[in-house]
């Protein structure tokens, strides 16, 4: 059985319009809710309900990866199977789990695809499935938060060089697995990657991340003058070369620890969630099921 949960102020609404249309068509939906991103917590947990003891049981998703990220929180630990449809701008954890990205597409992987386990990462500021970041994501967050309508995409890459021309060097402790992660020279971003896409249609992709391995990867760009380690990194993540770049540190982990004198802001999934001067994120092997193509 198959329930649809999709947000209307996604990153394309137009997308979000096809996606309802072709699951209308081809599906039989036992719950269909399009509503508004404040409301989408809610109507999951009236999914939930409604898919309650059914075998098989299967929740559509329409949005971003903010979106899909809470949705993946919502289901964890459940039966119930969570679709991805890629409705926003980046949509990298689609990209990551390799969902088609045209709706129609989507639509049928989430009506006929296979089921595979998808790791979570809880943190003290709350669960993500795709990255969380402390630096330029963060940035780069806040900047697009108010963007709608075909005004998203065309302010992407803007805002996006903006973050990055606006860096700014942070004093930061980090630890791996109980380890410090050194040499770590004042970075100006920390991210932790669970689903290995990253940056949306212009990206790139962490070769060594899975989104089912039990383990996080962790990407520290070090020294404001970070031109040399940006294009380090670009060749690292297409290459896949054994060593990271000069000023770069990528390390595989289960836990990560992430201290600073004073507050620093965090983004989860694309969406910034508060300031902390200590985060620890740890993941949660396996803590949702979701659907994805048929090999």
């Amino acid at each position: 059985m198959l329930a649809l949960v999709a947000n209307r102020h996604a990153g394309s609404a137009r997308l979000v319009r096809r996606t309802h249309r072709a699951l209308q068509r081809d599906a039989c939906l036992v719950m269909e809710r399009v509503v508004g991103g404040d409301e989408i917590e809610a109507a999951l947990a009236d999914a939930v309900t409604a898919l309650d003891g059914c075998p098989g049981a299967r929740i559509a998703v329409a949005g971003g990866d903010g979106t899909l990220g809470l949705a993946a929180r919502v289901l964890a630990g459940s039966e119930i199977a969570l679709c991805v449809l890629p409705c926003g701008t980046g949509n990298d954890l689609a990209r990551s789990l390799g969902i088609p990205l045209y709706p129609e597409e989507a639509a049928e992987v989430a009506i006929v695809g296979s089921t595979r386990s998808m790791d979570l990462v809880a943190t003290d500021l709350g669960t993500f499935a795709h990255a969380a970041g402390v630096g330029i994501m963060v940035r780069f967050a806040q900047a697009v938060a108010d963007a709608r309508g075909w005004r998203r995409p065309v302010l992407y890459p803007l805002r996006s060089f903006q973050a990055w021309r606006t860096r700014r060097p942070l004093d930061l402790v980090v630890s791996v697995d109980g380890q410090p992660l050194e040499p770590l020279d004042r970075p100006f971003e920390v991210a932790l990657v669970n689903a290995p896409r990253l940056g949306g249609r212009v990206g790139l992709r962490l070769r060594s991340a899975s989104p089912d391995d039990g383990r996080l990867e962790v990407v520290a760009v070090s020294r404001a003058t970070g031109r040399a380690a940006l294009m380090g990194l670009i060749h690292y993540f297409r290459a896949g070369v054994a060593k990271p770049p000069s000023h770069s540190l990528v390390r595989s982990a289960t836990e990560v620890r992430i201290k600073g004198p004073s507050p620093f802001a965090v983004s989860l999934d694309g969406e910034r969630v508060g300031e902390t001067c200590e985060l620890t994120a740890r993941v949660i092997p396996g803590a949702c099921t979701v659907v994805v193509p048929t090999e």
